[in-house]
């Protein structure tokens, strides 16, 4: 099949359009419509503009919360700054998907295998120092 010939297109391709005179509209009415629909129109937008004040409780709920340090940066300061404590005082507790929540000591934690996404609290000696679900931190200074 031979390749068809390109289409010539005008010099100017908006010659078909023509300018539109006013007797080329037609007014609709519409006969439905009424100032009944246009009062409920307007109170719902008011209704809408209206709205209660928020309680104490809703208003500290909308307040930004402090930065909660990631995992990663939790297993980091564990293993680079708490030189001076025994690492296995530290536990992990994690999600795993067969399982559930999985608690390990720390040094038997391998970061490869279960990702860090998946850890949920941190531990030492038995006291929560991180939780992901609370948002809670309390990094001993050791």
């Amino acid at each position: 099949m031979a390749p068809s010939s390109p289409t010539k297109l005008p010099s100017n391709p908006l010659n078909h359009l023509r300018p539109v005179d006013d007797e080329d509209f037609v007014e609709i009415y519409d006969d439905s419509y009424s100032s009944d629909d246009e009062d409920n129109r307007r109170s719902k937008e008011r209704r809408i503009r209206e709205k209660a004040p928020k309680s104490e409780h809703e208003i500290l709920d909308l307040e930004k919360k402090p930065r909660l340090p990631s995992s990663i940066e939790i297993y980091n300061r564990i293993k680079w700054d708490c030189t001076d404590v025994d690492i296995d005082e530290f536990s992990i507790i994690y999600e795993d998907r067969i399982l559930g929540l999985v608690e390990v000591i720390f040094s038997k934690y391998e970061i490869g295998t279960i990702p860090l996404h998946r850890v949920k609290t941190f531990k030492y000696q038995n006291n929560i120092i991180w939780d992901r679900k609370t948002r809670f931190i309390a990094f001993p200074e050791l």
